[in-house]
């Protein structure tokens, strides 16, 4: 640390400055200094108790060093012939000049840089920034899909459903509903060999085209989610967390709700939510309610012995601090239009009406906060809600009209984070990032739902350990405080009988903290105004040193070079170097 004195050891009173340099031409200007209200203002700009004791010993009264200025000594009274003189010069109201070994009054880029947990939030934001030193973004293939199978057996062929026109995916993410009957005490209590049926078939599906791994599957009563990856793959996926959030019977039952994972391919983080919210046509508030609650409650929080999350990011975690989040599942958003004319619009390709008066965009539209920063590609399809078990159509009455207006219930809506995108938040970069390439259903029959799915094409974030870490190696390193000193030798000006000697010392901080500056073990013929400083990365200070001109007659000097005088001090840098200046009679 550095040592808390103002004034070196050993000055004088009257080893600061001569008694001319005020009470010559000085003088003839003090009237023009601006006042200042209190002793406090005259430390902050580093005019400290010892050197007011050597002014003050030198002639000047105490009412003008209570009127002494923040321009200051150093750079001479305003008004006078030297002040004149000396505005060609770089002058200390250029600099900044704070009170001696204090932070405050730092702008806000600066404070957090003064504590441990700053430095450590200024290394992890200049590190992102750098983050294409020592990241390469490799392609991946997502499949997302979501079918209420209305208690359906699982023997349907689903090849049409998981490999659209013939493509595989790296990832498969599939969410059921109603694997298990909701009815009575079935609604209630979740009967595991239900959705592990489910789970095998779908596993065989895609043996049949392919190596993939089970990396995930849970059930809460009807709702089941599945994670595959090719096998290759497998290696990559980690931080992997279940959660559920039931929003049912008496708000909490797992008939209705969400079950979620989170994982982590190599960088990127996933979150995938399965969900099965609040049916009737009627229900549009309860809906609302159901995803606010699955937001709620849904945090994932590390297992004992695991490491902390990715990213940095405090546990626990939320469904949105993912930088990819899927979200499927029957959302039970309905169409408010009467059967006969819904059926109309689908017959004649007249999607646009429908979009009009669907619940999921005419609730989105007037709360802007549901399902915020979500994306779901343009519906291509007729309503998937609700059609014939056994057949193509919706299931209708005797009049040949639906029971229920056809709806888009089944729904897949992603959400990419913010910091991928940068400032760039157009629809082009969102879609460098994730782009949906398919969004269609599937005409498999076996319930009053069709099975919906969407492919992506994410963009996966691969780090190389050995560049990151020379990153953070260079950016911890900057964090050193450096100054620079436009010189370390200061040559004495020609003798003048009875002046003090004075010569400027610009220091800069050379590095990117801000960093608090000292001068230590000055001689007892040497002086520096001011004393002490805190500066910006950028910023510099300018030192005011003057040599008293009645030193010790063993050592009297001309300061021509006739007699020899050479004296050092220093410039200390808490947590930093120290810089020794050297003040010569002669040149180095």
């Amino acid at each position: 640390m550095l040592a808390s004195e103002e004034i070196g050891p050993g000055v004088s009173s009257n080893s600061v400055v001569a008694s001319e340099l005020l009470l010559e031409e000085d003088l003839n200007g003090i009237s023009e200094w601006a006042p200042l209200s209190s002793s406090s203002s005259r430390m902050r700009y580093g005019i400290s108790g010892s050197l007011s004791d050597s002014l003050r010993d030198s002639g000047v009264s105490t009412e003008l060093l209570e009127q002494m200025p923040h321009e200051g000594l150093p750079n001479g009274i305003p008004g006078t012939e030297r002040a004149d003189r000396q505005r060609k010069q770089p002058s200390l109201g250029d600099s900044v000049v704070m009170s001696p070994l204090s932070m405050e009054g730092l702008p806000d880029s600066g404070e957090p840089l003064a504590s441990p947990r700053g430095r450590r939030d200024w290394v992890s934001r200049q590190v992102e920034e750098r983050e294409s030193e020592f990241t390469q973004y490799q392609d991946l293939t997502v499949f997302a899909g979501t079918w209420n199978v209305c208690a359906a057996e699982p023997t349907m062929d689903l090849k049409d459903w998981l490999f659209v026109n013939g493509r595989k995916s790296d990832v498969y993410v599939v969410g059921l509903q109603e694997v298990q009957p909701l009815k009575s005490v079935s609604a209630l209590i979740t009967n595991p060999s239900c959705g592990k049926r489910w789970s095998e078939h779908i596993a065989s599906a895609l043996a049949r085209e392919g190596d993939y791994v089970r990396v995930c599957e849970k059930q809460m009563v009807g709702i089941v989610l599945l994670v595959f990856v090719r096998a290759p793959l497998e290696h990559d996926v980690r931080d992997l967390v279940v959660m559920e959030a039931g929003t049912g019977f008496m708000s909490a039952g797992g008939n209705k709700g969400a079950v979620c994972v989170r994982f982590q391919i190599r960088e990127t983080s996933f979150c995938c939510v399965a969900c099965h919210l609040a049916a009737q046509q009627d229900s549009v508030a309860r809906r609302k309610k159901d995803y606010r609650e699955i937001l709620r409650k849904i945090f994932f929080v590390k297992d004992d012995g695991e490491e902390d999350l990715p990213r940095g990011v405090a546990n626990p975690k939320s469904i949105r601090e993912h930088d990819i989040v899927l979200w499927l599942g029957d959302l039970n958003y309905r169409i408010d239009m009467d059967s006969a004319s819904v059926l109309k619009a689908i017959n004649q390709n007249e999607f646009g009406k429908l979009f009009a008066q669907d619940q999921f965009v005419t609730e989105r539209a007037g709360d802007h906060t549901l399902f915020e920063g979500f994306r779901e590609a343009p519906i291509v399809f007729a309503p998937t809600y609700k059609t014939r078990k056994a057949g193509e159509g919706y299931e209708v009455g005797k009049d040949g009209i639906p029971k229920r207006p056809p709806s888009w219930t089944d729904r897949i809506l992603w959400r990419t984070a913010p910091h991928l995108l940068g400032s760039n938040t157009s629809a082009e970069q969102k879609n460098l990032v994730m782009q949906c390439l398919d969004y269609e259903k599937s005409l498999i029959w076996g319930s009053d739902h069709r099975p919906v799915f969407a492919q992506f094409l994410v963009k996966v974030k691969e780090v190389d350990e050995a560049e990151r870490a020379r990153v953070y190696r260079e950016v911890y390193e900057s964090l050193v405080p450096e100054v620079k000193l436009d010189s370390d030798w200061l040559r004495l000006p020609r003798y003048r009988r009875g002046r003090a000697a004075e010569m400027n010392l610009v220091v800069k901080n050379a590095g990117m903290v801000p960093l608090r500056l000292e001068v230590q073990n000055l001689p007892a013929s040497v002086a520096s105004f001011p004393m002490a400083a805190t500066l910006h990365s950028g910023e510099q200070v300018i030192l005011r040193i003057t040599v008293d001109s009645s030193f010790g007659d063993e050592r009297k000097a001309s300061w021509d070079g006739a007699a020899a005088f050479r004296e050092t001090f220093e410039i200390a840098v808490e947590d930093g170097q120290t810089r020794k200046v050297t003040v010569a009679s002669s040149r180095r």
